[in-house]
């Protein structure tokens, strides 16, 4: 939203001692009765969070813990989140946890948890059931594995915007990268792929149902024989994908636009009606609302405005008896004037000349009938 991450936390009231954090993700590896598990590990972080001071909150089905790390040491945050996980892997057998390295300032809490995220997705992918540090996973990626949060964010960003050469070029750049690594490191960076591209779907179409992903995730249980192959798919599904958003976006834009059009033509009397409220009413910025509106009507927003408030205004000059006045401001104008000026720009005729014009015409008419 263009706010700056530590005024945003204080918007929210949340009150550091500290500009250092961390990110702990807690989760279950076995789904069954997962919402009774969930609930109950809510009331789990409660009764414990004396043992990390921070905040916690539920964020898509799972338990996240903001870390305020008060200038502990990383060994430090180590000991208490392996104490935090060993008591609840007492009451949970299959409880997991992923926690981030510690990060020096609130604008990288972003990051931190984009590190947990990630290393929770390692959990489930290498099949185990444990706590996982990012730190661990990003020493042993310096051989064998790459595939870094920052990463992930472009290629995400791309899929997005259905920029598939890019998507593409991110994507081979870190098979690239793995390029020696095994067919079990080959299998998690496919499910890390397959994460992103869920990720990019929901981000970019949050309105969509999750049973419109196009991506056939049955590629998860396919009997891959080479890397080769695994890479082959995941190419087609980033193919895929990006079309798919780049389709659904343009059919979105669509959609904005007619509801735009919609809505002007519902208010143009509204004195107050102007591209920001239309940009406020929509939730979107005024240049992106332009240059979403250009693009699909090769007019700009406040031209339409303009042209359907004219077009009101000479129905009702030729139908009433209004003056130029009264017209002027049952069609949103407050300033005579300017009202004036837009007239003659889109008409060629002041109002008044246009009346006449009807009126002479009507009574041609008129005299034609008789």
């Amino acid at each position: 939203m263009g706010i700056p991450m530590d005024e945003y936390l204080s918007l929210l009231g949340l009150d550091f001692k500290s500009g250092e954090f961390a990110v702990i993700l807690i989760d279950f590896y076995n789904m069954d009765n997962l919402e009774d598990k969930r609930r109950g590990n809510l009331k789990i972080n409660v009764d414990y969070s004396n043992t990390l001071s921070g905040y916690c909150v539920n964020i898509a089905g799972r338990t996240a813990f903001l870390v305020d790390c008060i200038s502990i040491e990383p060994a430090t945050l180590r000991e208490r989140a392996e104490k935090l996980f060993n008591t609840l892997n007492s009451m949970y057998e299959d409880i997991v946890m992923a926690v981030s390295s510690i990060h020096k300032s609130a604008l990288g809490i972003p990051s931190a948890y984009d590190e947990a995220l990630y290393s929770l997705e390692y959990i489930f992918s290498m099949g185990s059931q444990t706590i996982i540090f990012y730190e661990d996973i990003s020493k042993s990626a310096n051989t064998n594995y790459y595939y870094p949060p920052e990463e992930e964010r472009r290629f995400i960003n791309a899929v997005v915007s259905g920029d598939i050469n890019e998507a593409l070029f991110i994507y081979n750049n870190i098979w690239q990268q793995n390029i020696a690594i095994k067919m079990e490191l080959a299998k998690l960076l496919m499910h890390n792929f397959l994460s992103s591209l869920f990720k990019a779907f929901t981000e970019g179409l949050p309105s969509s149902s999750p049973d419109a992903f196009p991506l056939q995730l049955k590629i998860l249980h396919m009997d891959f024989h080479s890397i080769e192959d695994i890479r082959k798919e995941l190419h087609r599904s980033v193919e895929t994908v990006c079309e798919y958003m780049k389709k659904m976006s343009n059919d979105d834009e669509e959609e904005l636009k007619n509801r735009i059009i919609s809505y002007i033509k519902n208010n143009y009397m509204d004195c107050n009606l102007s591209v920001e409220q239309i940009s406020e009413k929509f939730g979107r910025s005024r240049s992106s609302l332009f240059s979403i509106f250009k693009s699909k009507t090769g007019e700009g927003l406040l031209y339409t405005i303009n042209k359907i408030r004219i077009e009101a205004a000479k129905e009702l000059l030729a139908e009433n008896n209004l003056g130029t006045t009264e017209t002027a401001k049952a069609v949103g104008y407050t300033n005579v004037g300017t009202f004036l000026r837009v007239f003659k720009k889109f008409v060629g005729t002041t109002p008044g000349q246009y009346k006449e014009i009807i009126l002479n015409y009507k009574n041609t008419i008129d005299n034609k009938d008789k």
